[in-house]
């Protein structure tokens, strides 16, 4: 047996495509200038996010903030809700290709959500996406944030 000379490629995902589907949440972690890495959310967590072809996400957390990171917080929202151990919202959202970063465009949820719009890196690796948010607030700090997904799977 021969071989025709034809070689099929499998077309390569676009980061948009990457996204879609549920994402559970393994870990969130807190870096500082200083070289300093906190727990975001103290044990037990859990968290799941879903984006759809049609550019809606919804998000779903589950857990407490750790009394360091809100005692360093710089966001200001007042301490009932801050302290809240549950948290969802949903947003519309947009790739952005070229910058590999999602904008998340904020439709309604917990009153946690204190940005209109949400810009976070994005990238891949293997079966993981990792979002690292560097808000203006967070950076006058010296601080990111980064959330560690795993593609959801049954």
């Amino acid at each position: 047996m021969g071989t025709t000379g034809y070689f099929f490629k499998k077309k390569r995902p676009t980061v948009r495509e990457q996204v879609y589907g549920g994402w559970k949440l393994i870990g969130m972690k807190n870096y500082f200038a200083d070289g300093k890495v906190l727990d975001t959310l103290t044990s037990p967590f859990q968290g799941i996010r879903i984006y759809t072809p049609e550019g809606l996400t919804a998000v779903l957390i589950e857990g407490t903030i750790s009394n360091e990171i809100l005692d360093m917080s710089p966001v200001t929202v007042p301490e009932e809700i801050r302290r809240r151990p549950f948290r969802a919202y949903w947003s519309r959202y947009e790739v952005d290709e070229a910058e590999k970063i999602v904008r998340h465009y904020f439709v309604g949820g917990s009153e946690q959500v204190s940005e209109p719009v949400e810009i976070r890196e994005l990238r891949f690796d293997g079966e993981r996406m990792i979002l690292t948010k560097r808000n203006k607030d967070f950076l006058q700090i010296g601080c990111y944030v980064e959330s560690v997904y795993e593609r959801w799977s049954s």
